[in-house]
């Protein structure tokens, strides 16, 4: 029996922002060159996004680009929530406790999961029940095949060694991907969710179960591998992607 592949779709336009429904979580991704030659948002200032405590974080990291990609998220999920809530991004305020899903203050009822890799970031948000978004820089030069055999359990490593020589390094960024995001949903933490079998993601249409939880795998962008958790099957997702003027102009006024 074959399960029909997810609903998914991927809006451009100029402010992506569609109203999120109780089946629908709704995707937020934001491409960022790899190497920065000016601000990853231009006109858009730190002052302006971030809180005081954010602030703090953002003046402890020491590689400029952790500090591109972290003031990015917080200005791309502040945009995604700030049209949701019928005000201005400033108004939105997000937690960061360590080792907790973020929240929205004031909107908890929304869930959002943020994740950032070398050259993306991605908010996902969703009306009613837990999520969990994750992605990766597919890096070629990394001994996936030892790191599976490390990290990952049999029938999942049985599984890539069966991928064709173009496919397993993709593979393991696929599993990979999938049990961070599960691991974001769930509130379990990786370590808890490494043994979880999802070998289903190397079979389209690329999700699996594990208990109370749908994993699906996206499709690449900008190299990067995406994966997305929520609880129950009937859920259906939509990507859209932003790009740095759509952001700025999101935080105008």
């Amino acid at each position: 029996m074959h399960e029909k592949a997810p609903v998914e779709t991927a809006i451009l336009r100029d402010c992506p922002v569609a109203p999120a429904a109780a089946s629908l979580v709704a995707i937020h991704a934001l491409v960022m060159p790899a190497a920065q030659l000016q601000p990853p948002l231009p006109g858009l200032p730190m002052v302006r996004v971030l809180d005081s405590d954010e602030q703090r974080r953002w003046n402890a990291m020491h590689r400029p680009d952790d500090r591109d990609r972290f003031l990015a998220s917080r200005a791309l999920v502040k945009a995604v929530v700030a049209a949701q809530r019928g005000c201005h991004p400033r108004g939105v305020r997000v937690t960061a406790l360590s080792g907790r899903r973020p929240q929205v203050v004031g909107f908890e009822a929304s869930r959002v999961s943020i994740s950032h890799t070398r050259g993306l970031v991605l908010v996902a948000c969703c009306m009613q029940g837990d999520i969990g978004i994750d992605c990766e820089y597919i890096d070629h030069s990394l001994d996936t095949a030892a790191l599976a055999r490390r990290f990952f359990g049999p029938p999942e490593h049985q599984t890539l060694s069966q991928l064709d020589d173009a496919q397993p390094n993709d593979g393991f960024f696929r599993l990979w991907t999938g049990k961070e995001a599960l691991a974001k949903a769930s509130g379990a933490g990786l370590d808890a969710v490494l043994s979880a079998n999802l070998h289903d993601l190397l079979a389209k249409p690329h999700q699996a179960h594990h208990g109370p939880w749908m994993v699906r795998s996206l499709p690449p962008i900008a190299h990067c591998a995406m994966a997305v958790a929520a609880a129950g099957s009937a859920w259906q997702h939509e990507v859209h992607c932003w790009d740095a003027p759509a952001l700025v102009e999101a935080w105008s006024g």
